[in-house]
């Protein structure tokens, strides 16, 4: 029980600031990076 405290206090305060700053550029980066990447490799495999 006391770790789901820690990770909600923690989760809601990194939030907190991630938020009031505006959007997180390192953030959207990497989310974008990782999803082209997905994407690009479904659509690289060859078919049989």
């Amino acid at each position: 029980m006391m770790g789901y405290g820690c990770g909600i206090v923690l989760g809601i305060s990194m939030a907190y600031i991630v938020f009031t700053t505006g959007r997180p550029q390192w953030l959207v980066r990497m989310i974008e990076r990782d999803l082209r990447n997905k994407v690009s490799s479904w659509f690289g495999k060859k078919r049989k």
